[in-house]
């Protein structure tokens, strides 16, 4: 394992930073994890690098991971599921505010979760439709 010494910026001949050099700043430090690679003609291979050149690499922006694949198959289901069973719930405390009888409070919240119900269903289909087109053509 490499030494890990501390560069001084104050030295009279500075020397350029190699793995393993920590240099502290104001508001943290900076570690050099690996030196430059050498030049060759091979173009690096991995699915998470999206572009390269000269002057940067754009690393991440590659193939999506599986906690997108999550949230696209994911939010569509619960905004469904906020919309049939959450706006119910809403509209029961709002008639329980506005102290209407156990059975009025009943009823409204039956014809909301009806009247959402389908609303909901149409909702997540074309919602999760539209996901998985993003998904597949992406």
């Amino acid at each position: 394992m490499a030494k890990k010494h501390i560069a001084k910026k104050d030295s009279p001949t500075p020397t350029p930073p190699r793995a393993g050099d920590i240099e502290p700043f104001l508001t943290g430090r900076t570690t050099y994890l690996a030196p430059l690679p050498l030049p060759t003609d091979a173009h690096p291979y991995c699915p998470y690098i999206s572009d390269i050149n000269d002057v940067y690499l754009d690393f991440g922006g590659g193939n999506p991971n599986v906690f997108s694949y999550q949230t696209w198959l994911g939010a569509p289901f619960t905004c469904a599921c906020i919309v049939a069973f959450g706006f119910p719930v809403i509209s029961g405390f709002l008639a329980v505010l506005n102290d209407f009888s156990p059975d009025v409070i009943r009823e409204v919240i039956e014809d909301v979760f009806y009247f959402s119900w389908p609303i909901a269903i149409m909702m997540w289909l074309f919602m999760t439709a539209m996901c998985l087109y993003v998904w597949l053509k992406g």
